[in-house]
């Protein structure tokens, strides 16, 4: 789970296409992410925008992704202790478990897209069009999280 968060956290990929990504989805040596597919009620669907996107693999989640203790015994990136795809229902449990014990007030998403949006923009440096690329939002939805969250 730790590897998830921290992947999350620096890639900025909603819940449902972290549980969806397949190793075939990442390329290591170009450190590119091809987000093709989500999770959504239990069913396997095209991203929430409707279309695919190529996203960055920034060093920390790549780093995540290859610690992952299962890679190359599962077609996916993130599974569960018995290697099945991870669900929604096995990170809303932990979630709630890390929101009680830090008495966190906001859902999985929410901590990890604003912390991957002001990594982006404080750390990396990169422009509100190549986060809004990344995190396929709008323009405006990068400029509006920006002013509240980029100092």
């Amino acid at each position: 789970m730790r590897n998830l968060t921290v992947f999350a956290a620096y890639t900025g990929m909603r819940p449902g296409e972290i549980m969806a990504l397949e190793w075939t989805d990442v390329d290591l040596e170009r450190r590119r992410i091809h987000v093709q597919r989500r999770v959504w009620r239990g069913r396997t669907d095209i991203p929430k925008s409707n279309k695919t996107k190529l996203i960055s693999l920034t060093p920390p989640a790549r780093d995540a992704l290859l610690a992952q203790p299962t890679r190359g015994h599962s077609p996916y990136c993130f599974v569960s202790k018995r290697g099945a795809r991870m669900s929604e229902s096995l990170l809303s449990l932990y979630w709630k478990e890390v929101r009680a014990r830090a008495d966190l007030d906001f859902d999985f998403y929410l901590a990890t897209k604003h912390y991957c949006v002001h990594h982006l923009f404080v750390r990396c440096q990169r422009s509100p069009r190549a986060i809004a690329q990344q995190m396929g939002w709008k323009l405006s939805s990068v400029l509006e999280l920006l002013e509240v969250y980029g100092h």
